[in-house]
């Protein structure tokens, strides 16, 4: 099974650069700030999810996440 999993402190670390609390940026992906927390403590994200991340903290898919290859 193939997962996206967050890069480290990344996205906490963006989004706080851009002044945005995790509930700020919960409302602009249209999620839950439990999601947002759930994503930075290191749990796996659906493909939508992570665009959205990406593209509100106008970062590159790369610098935020990682794919992990499984069985």
């Amino acid at each position: 099974m193939t997962r996206i999993i967050p890069v480290t402190n990344n996205i906490k670390t963006s989004r706080i650069h851009l002044g945005m609390s995790g509930s700020g940026l919960a409302k602009r992906i249209g999620a839950s700030r439990q999601t947002i927390s759930n994503i930075e403590s290191g749990n796996s994200v659906y493909p939508a999810t992570a665009k959205a991340i990406c593209d509100v903290l106008e970062k590159p898919f790369e610098e935020l996440f990682t794919i992990e290859e499984g069985e």
